[in-house]
């Protein structure tokens, strides 16, 4: 599906919408922009509506175009590195296996087992008592 990029100017009446490759229209607001474009989109191009995408980049100018760019972009990258480091964590968890895992013993057995945990916390498992049948906390590290 085809994508037409509108650049929307601010003028005294509203908003030109400049489309790339088709033309210029008008609009009174940014709210009935889309409709405006797709209209003659779908004129000048002999298209259902229905049958292109349209992006609206408003320029609003005084230095502001940049700005929100530049901030458009760096919650971009930010959810690009957060989705990467929770597809990190999730292999780092796959690979866990308890004989990684650090056991603090007493003598002759298990008394707890520490994981890594997020900065700060570790996850604790503690062997399965007759009444509880095992127990999962976080203990804060100082």
């Amino acid at each position: 599906m085809k994508n037409y990029q509108v650049r929307a100017k601010r003028w005294e009446h509203g908003w030109e919408l400049h489309i790339d490759g088709v033309g210029v229209t008008q609009s009174r607001t940014l709210w009935d922009a889309e409709e405006m474009a797709r209209d003659l989109i779908g004129r000048r191009e002999d298209l259902p509506e229905d049958a292109f995408t349209v992006t609206i980049t408003p320029e609003i100018g005084g230095g502001l175009d940049e700005e929100t760019r530049a901030a458009r972009e760096a919650v971009s990258a930010a959810n690009r590195a957060q989705r990467q480091a929770a597809a990190q964590s999730r292999a780092a968890a796959r690979r866990l296996r308890p004989d990684r895992a650090r056991h603090c013993q007493s003598p002759g057995r298990i008394t707890s087992t520490r994981f890594p945990a997020p900065a700060g916390r570790h996850l604790t498992t503690s062997p399965p008592s007759p009444a509880e049948g095992g127990v999962l906390s976080t203990d804060l590290i100082h």
